[in-house]
């Protein structure tokens, strides 16, 4: 009667551990894949979705430029210039919702420094875009042209000041990924230590 109450004892208790052993393990994969899914979110909203308004921004405005000098391309084709113009047009608020997109998200001091320093130039280049438009559809040519080369460095400007905010994004994501993997890993490490504490109590 007595031994097979210590039996019944032991039993009760390693039935306990296992159960301890069992939370332990479910809390500490709902701790860490919660944590693993909410770093996974973060890259997505801080850096992915810079990544791709920023590129877009960057496809925007290379269409702008080769939309500006087609018009003076085609100075003696009006229908063509106006095609030209109204893709332009669209561009311009694509460029635009693409910039505030951005700027939504959270941004580092950095990043604000760059943009601050963009957006100068940006205003610079469509002070002097729509004249040059203008121009070219009056059918002065050799003014607007002359015009593009001014205005084509600061395209260059916006491009790499766009490229920069990009890499930076991608480097972060880059970074904020490997750290979500060692937390994966370390949580698989934890429960499999764990189970092999469980199989060990239960032999």
């Amino acid at each position: 009667m007595i031994k097979n109450l210590k039996i019944g004892t032991k039993i009760l208790g390693l039935a306990t551990s296992m159960i301890v052993l069992l939370a332990v393990i479910a809390t500490i994969a709902f701790v860490n894949l919660n944590k693993f899914n909410n770093e996974l979110e973060e890259i997505y909203s801080n850096n992915l979705v810079p990544i791709q308004v920023l590129n877009d921004a960057r496809t925007q405005q290379r269409a702008i430029l080769a939309d500006l000098f087609y018009i003076i391309l085609m100075i003696d084709d009006p229908a063509e210039q106006k095609i030209a113009y109204d893709d332009i047009e669209s561009r311009k608020v694509l460029f635009k919702d693409d910039i505030e997109t951005y700027k939504a998200t959270p941004i580092s001091d950095y990043e604000i420094e760059i943009m601050d320093e963009l957006e100068k130039v940006i205003v610079e280049f469509r002070a002097e875009r729509d004249p040059i438009i203008e121009l070219a559809m009056d059918g002065n040519g050799d003014e607007a042209l002359a015009g593009y080369a001014t205005i084509k460095e600061m395209n260059d400007e916006i491009q790499d000041g766009l490229k920069e905010l990009s890499k930076y994004n991608v480097d972060l994501a880059e970074k904020a990924k490997t750290e979500a993997d060692k937390s994966y890993h370390e949580t698989i490490g934890i429960m499999i230590n764990v189970l092999v504490v469980a199989v060990t109590l239960a032999i």
